[in-house]
């Protein structure tokens, strides 16, 4: 199940589409800790498609995602450390329209994710260099949502009860109520510094 996006922010499945490494199983990277674990892509992306950030057999993150000026960035390379705590990805920006005075060519700006699994918590930074000779203004955007699916639901068993996600200007909320009694409600929210520029349910843009 797709999670709603507002205008001005790419479907995550368009946002994927062009990548430039297939979704396959043998292209997926996993962290484990404890109780819970994260499947995503080289990218470092989780689309929802089996793939999620669990926490005791529940996904709490379905979708997350990077585009770069609506765009997905270039691969350059990606890797789990050996001792399975940190994953970090490379890419480098495509050609970007203008956002200002000039466009951007390709691989001028390189975007290092650096993820970090511990205690139940998902923790990511992000850091942008720009190597051209001129400063740039980007707009960034990062895609999330929750479907709080079990390993059933993620099979396609059966579907999970959404309650409308709630946001607030340094963090986004969700929350469903589970079907079986003995889950009760489940939450999961979502914080990031800086401050967005613009925050929804289903993104953040700092531009």
């Amino acid at each position: 199940m797709n999670s709603p996006h507002p205008h001005g922010v790419p479907h995550p499945q368009s946002a994927m589409s062009n990548a430039s490494v297939p979704r396959t199983p043998d292209h997926l990277h996993v962290l484990k800790d404890g109780d819970s674990f994260v499947v995503a892509d080289t990218y470092g992306d989780i689309a929802g498609s089996g793939d999620g950030f669990f926490l005791e057999d529940t996904r709490l993150l379905s979708c997350f995602y990077l585009v770069l000026g609506g765009e997905r960035p270039t691969l350059l390379s990606s890797a789990v450390s050996r001792d399975n705590v940190f994953f970090t990805a490379h890419a480098t920006n495509r050609p970007l329209p203008p956002l200002g005075d000039e466009s951007l060519p390709q691989g001028v700006v390189h975007i290092e994710r650096r993820r970090l699994q511990w205690d139940g918590l998902l923790r990511e930074s992000i850091t942008l260099r720009n190597y051209g000779i001129a400063v740039t203004r980007l707009q960034l955007t990062v895609g999330y949502g929750a479907d709080f699916s079990d390993t059933f639901e993620v099979r396609g068993e059966r579907g999970a009860n959404f309650c409308p996600p709630r946001c607030r200007a340094r963090r986004s909320n969700w929350d469903t109520e589970g079907w079986m009694a003995s889950s009760g409600e489940r939450a999961w929210c979502s914080r990031s510094s800086p401050q967005p520029s613009t925050r929804s349910a289903a993104a953040s843009t700092l531009s």
